[in-house]
């Protein structure tokens, strides 16, 4: 999935496909960051359509057209109409038909006078760089125009849009500062109307993390203000593969930690919450560290599982207690974590009827972290799905999110940590080189995909003990799940 751009508050087109063809998918929106498909797009079976730069359904629009053969390497730029359920294909743009260049990304802007794009033509500044055309007053394009050195440099500028403001002007670039690949970026544009003066770029900077990544970010594209309702398409999962990515501005809900005087240091009997709401169920229960320490002033997140959004954030007391209300019908995840140590987790699909009750757990956090992610036997670079747990069997978390997950809380004490230790363990199978050299390379697998979300790769030390330090084995424990067991990468902070 490439690009996603709406058409109102409710619909969008959808840009999906490979190397071989894409199409253009209807979709609606569900809520922001959630939409169904509707529709394919009826297209001539010539014409393998790229991306769309649109508005309005019945506008005139501009695609860019592929050849027949689906080279995206030979694209060109064509106007069309965008109908309920399919597109009338028009003329091709002047000046971005020749195929010995590349002509691709096109945006026409709200007011429909500028229409901006990206290409490989002679004139630029290197690779492909962002062009656009005014509108003449017969409907007819201008000539290209570059966007200039505030815009393009001698590496590829892409994916051109301009907001509906006419003035935030949002494009991906790999020759600018970035974090990696090629990043979003954001300028400001002095728009002169009815003019044929050259457009004028300002304060051109890079998004900030999350939206931005070591992996690749395109096709951005904003209704309002970029750091508030965002959509891009990113790698970072997968390499090769895009996804699309939401960021838009929420409101915070229950942010207040519980209050204290509610429990007391003597009382381990929580009162029952006055006057429960049917709708909604609390949580409550104390957090450890290592089972036994209490951990004072910890933090606990509720997630909505389904769109991984925090939807409740509280703090345990001076004993260790925690109180949070949550939404009855939510199918969610709670987290507890600390700086010093690490984080405990459980997920919530069932509730008890009895609203008075609500659901008692307790956390254990751990300072240092097993980590099991489920590899094929000697395999260092393609896990499984699914991780393990600390029986070695397989849950319901993905790896991916649980590193998210342990980003997020390195990242939450990065100035108060001098090192992470990491060490890499394996069963017994092979030999002791061997499997040293396992360990090293699963351990260098999560330091890489850490630094990816954002880490400093000097923050870590990997290590690998091999086979030497195994766990002891449990009473009639089966040999499978015991090597299950000792494969882990085991995490320690050590704090300044």
């Amino acid at each position: 999935e490439y690009a996603v751009q709406k058409m109102g508050e409710t619909r969008a087109l959808l840009t999906k496909g490979d190397e071989r063809r894409t199409e253009i998918v209807q979709v609606h929106f569900v809520e922001k960051d959630s939409a169904t498909v509707e529709t394919t797009l009826s297209l001539p079976d010539s014409l393998n359509c790229g991306f769309v730069g649109s508005r309005n359904v019945g506008d005139e629009i501009v695609i860019a057209e592929w050849n027949a053969a689906g080279n995206p390497r030979q694209s060109l730029l064509r106007s069309a109409t965008l109908r309920p359920n399919d597109m009338r294909c028009g003329d091709m743009i002047p000046g971005c038909a020749d195929t010995a260049s590349w002509y691709s990304h096109p945006c026409v802007s709200s007011d429909g006078s500028l229409l901006f794009f990206a290409s490989d033509q002679p004139g630029g500044f290197g690779g492909t760089d962002i062009w656009y055309k005014r509108r003449q007053a017969d409907g007819s394009w201008s000539d290209a125009v570059n966007a200039g050195p505030e815009i393009n440099t001698a590496c590829d500028e892409l994916c051109p849009f301009l907001c509906a403001d006419n003035v935030s002007f949002l494009f991906s670039s790999c020759g600018h500062q970035s974090y990696g690949g090629y990043d979003v970026m954001q300028a400001t544009l002095s728009a002169i109307r009815g003019s044929s003066a050259s457009l004028q770029f300002s304060q051109v900077h890079t998004l900030p993390a999350p939206i931005n990544s070591s992996s690749d970010e395109l096709f951005a594209y904003s209704f309002t203000d970029p750091m508030a309702d965002l959509y891009f398409s990113s790698d970072r999962r997968e390499r090769g593969n895009f996804d699309i990515y939401c960021l838009h501005s929420v409101v915070a809900v229950d942010s207040t930690p519980a209050p204290a005087p509610s429990i007391t240091q003597d009382n381990n009997d929580l009162p029952p919450t006055a006057s429960p709401k049917q709708d909604s169920v609390e949580l409550h229960g104390r957090v450890y560290r290592n089972h036994d320490s209490i951990a004072r002033h910890a933090e606990v997140l509720v997630f909505d599982h389904r769109t991984s959004r925090v939807i409740r954030r509280t703090n345990t007391n001076d004993s260790g207690d925690y109180r949070v209300r949550v939404p009855r019908s939510n199918d969610i995840e709670v987290i507890a974590q600390t700086t010093q140590g690490f984080f405990d987790s459980y997920r919530v699909r069932a509730y008890p009827k009895d609203t008075t009750t609500g659901i008692s757990f307790d956390f254990h956090i751990p300072d240092i972290l097993a980590l099991r992610i489920n590899f094929p036997e000697n395999v260092f670079l393609n896990p499984y799905t699914n991780v393990l747990d600390s029986n070695g069997t397989e849950t319901s978390q993905q790896w991916k999110d649980l590193l998210d997950v342990v980003a997020q809380n390195l990242k939450k004490s990065l100035t108060n940590i001098k090192k992470v230790v990491l060490v890499g363990h394996t069963d017994e199978n092979g030999s002791i080189e061997y499997n040293q050299d396992l360990g090293r390379r699963r351990v260098a697998f999560v330091v890489d995909q850490l630094v990816a979300r954002g880490l400093p790769r000097a923050l870590f030390d990997a290590q690998s003990a091999g086979e030497l330090q195994p766990l002891p084995r449990r009473k009639d424990e089966a040999l499978e799940s015991y090597n299950k067991r000792n494969r882990r990468v085991e995490l320690t902070k050590l704090m300044r």
